[in-house]
């Protein structure tokens, strides 16, 4: 299997980084090397977003444009020597080309960014034994930690483990990418408990982890992760997923808390708590949104009733806060959803809420479809809404999403979006397109071959 890579111009420290990696391509084990279990993707793709608003102080253009390429390679062996061994690699490049400010010329150049996910040798055995792992890694278990460094601990049986990490940290909580950096330390331990059941509808998994992480010697960030669950029925389980920060402040920096009930045969609720920090915030912003970044709450209740197999009406109310300026969001929705309503190929939905969201009180329609089919799906959605702002301008939003996915082969897809968000005082338009490659020699997922909720496979 020949792999190849490549990307635009790099700084030094960036070509460096990049032929350690590459030389680790070559030394990487091979299904026809050894007798091994291999399996990856490779991946590339674009994203585009052209935003025109009435220009603001200072703004001549009046513009806000955006436009990135970017690849990645992501390449599992396991079961080489022996069947407790894994050697990972995920490596990925992005090139903005709106990225740079050019002060004489008042315009952005381009910029190209190459990182090093993963780079790691894991031994960890399936049922009890010593637990080890070395090189760059991801630790889903302690918070979605990224160290350079060591991880060792024991399996003390299938259900039960812990582990001990330190090295560096190359992902600080504000970094959206990796980066080598030596004034950056990360320890911490994670102890994980996972109840094994047979039935998919029972389940009890408990995940502790404490991390801290330095620069420079003194404390950036401490924090406790907690993920609880507690399934006893298909819609009957307790769930949690808390960061609890004690450094720099004592507080819930992010936490989901979710009760989910089937009161009826066909009647579930739901009620859950949010609490997001200014990261996680502006992760999760809408398309429209002005407001600068805040800590987020809120709360959230949903009812679900089955009324036949292709139809299923949704209620929900919600009502949350933003603690920068105080400013609530509060709405109320209704939403019929109609799975193989018309077709088992085909999903469609209609929906009607009325929100206040911050600075804007309005009430908004949607309906969309979907098709699904052994090598093709496309969804289509539509909002429509009359709004007006604390200022007392009123707003018509209409919001258009268009996606599509086609598979080539049982290795490759191609993937296809787009978004339009428009109203009276701006005009967004997005365009996302990926195309992605599996190989290797373990089985790959099957895909369903009609609409939700089940698509054969």
């Amino acid at each position: 299997m020949t792999l190849i890579w490549f990307s635009i111009r790099l700084p030094l420290k960036g070509r460096f980084l990049k032929y350690i990696t590459l030389i680790a391509l070559f030394v990487l084990p091979s299904g026809m090397a050894w007798a091994v279990t291999y399996h990856g993707r490779a991946t590339m793709g674009t994203f585009v977003s052209q935003e025109k608003h009435e220009p603001e102080p200072g703004d001549l253009t009046g513009r806000n444009d955006f436009a990135t390429f970017s690849s990645r390679l992501y390449y599992k062996a396991s079961e080489f020597y022996s069947n407790k061994n894994h050697l990972v690699l995920d490596l990925r490049d992005k090139h903005d080309f709106f990225d740079k400010l050019d002060k004489e010329r008042q315009e952005l150049s381009s910029s190209n960014e190459f990182q090093l996910r993963q780079l790691n040798f894991q031994h960890v055995p399936r049922r009890s034994g010593m637990v080890y792992k070395l090189g760059r890694f991801y630790e889903p278990k302690a918070g979605s930690s990224f160290i350079d460094g060591i991880g060792i601990g024991h399996r003390l049986s299938p259900k039960f483990e812990f582990m001990g990490f330190a090295g560096l940290n190359p992902k600080r909580q504000d970094q959206t990418y990796l980066e080598f950096d030596d004034k950056s330390q990360t320890y911490g331990l994670y102890v994980d408990y996972v109840r094994g059941y047979r039935s998919f509808s029972k389940d009890f998994t408990f995940t502790n982890a404490l991390v801290v992480q330095q620069y420079d010697g003194e404390i950036d960030r401490q924090y406790l992760y907690n993920y609880f669950k507690y399934q006893t029925g298909f819609y009957d389980y307790f769930q949690t997923q808390i960061y609890y920060d004690f450094e720099p402040d004592g507080k819930i920096q992010n936490g989901v808390f979710t009760y989910n009930k089937l009161l009826f045969k066909r009647l579930r609720a739901s009620l859950q708590y949010f609490a997001y920090d200014v990261i996680e915030y502006r992760r999760r912003e809408d398309i429209r949104e002005i407001l600068d970044p805040s800590p987020y709450q809120e709360f959230r209740m949903t009812g679900k009733w089955h009324m036949t197999r292709s139809k299923l009406m949704t209620f929900r109310i919600l009502s949350g806060k933003r603690s920068l300026d105080e400013l609530d969001h509060n709405a109320v929705l209704l939403k019929l959803s109609l799975p193989r309503f018309f077709s088992r190929y085909v999903d469609a939905f209609v929906s009607g809420e009325h929100r206040k969201k911050f600075t804007k009180t309005g009430s908004y329609f949607g309906f969309g479809a979907g098709y699904f089919a052994k090598f093709i799906e496309v969804n289509a959605e539509v909002e429509y809404g009359k709004e007006i702002q604390t200022d007392g301008s009123e707003l018509s939003p209409l919001l258009i999403e268009l996606a599509g996915t086609y598979r080539f082969s049982s290795s490759l897809f191609g993937s296809l979006a787009f978004q339009a968000a428009t109203d009276e005082k701006v005009q967004i338009l997005t365009s996302f397109f990926k195309l992605t490659y599996r190989f290797g020699n373990q089985g790959i997922a099957p895909i369903r071959d009609g609409a939700a909720p089940r698509g054969r496979l």
